[in-house]
């Protein structure tokens, strides 16, 4: 059994289109979509929501992870680092139940965004993820690692 290798992570990330980002009751609630980052192995893409304070939550109609999307990348990259550095793959997907993966041989498609740092993965069942990509390295880093299935 081969061993998973990571080829580089992105953090800065969310989740954008297709449905609801969360909900708000009595002035808090929560985030569905909180994936902040995500991390591109040989094998797969792994979406990680990052464990910051206030990650998944909403609170009196602010998005906290907007604002961390906005003003906290360095803080989620540091803290991605430390998980990269000292959990194997299986332990970063498994540290949230709103990790997720998705290996490459389920990706149709993936398209970049012409006029915007945003990506849309496309799945062979029709399924489709689109993220907006904060910083514009970022972006083009992922551009030049997946460039295969544009």
């Amino acid at each position: 059994m081969t061993t998973e290798k990571i080829l580089d992570y992105i953090a800065g990330i969310m989740k954008i289109g297709f449905g609801i980002r969360g909900f708000e009751i009595l002035g808090v609630g929560k985030i569905i979509t909180s994936e902040n980052s995500m991390i591109i192995t040989d094998k797969r893409i792994i979406f990680v929501t990052v464990p910051l304070p206030g990650a998944e939550i909403t609170i009196s109609g602010v998005d906290i992870p907007m604002w961390q999307w906005l003003i906290a990348k360095k803080d989620i990259e540091n803290k991605l680092k430390e998980m990269i550095n000292s959990m194997s793959v299986k332990e970063i997907i498994s540290s949230n139940s709103k990790n997720f993966y998705i290996d490459y041989g389920e990706i149709e498609k993936i398209k970049f965004g012409k006029f915007s740092r945003n990506i849309e993965i496309i799945k062979h069942n029709r399924k489709r993820l689109k993220y907006s990509i904060r910083d514009k390295e970022d972006f083009e880093k992922v551009k030049s690692i997946l460039k295969d299935f544009s």
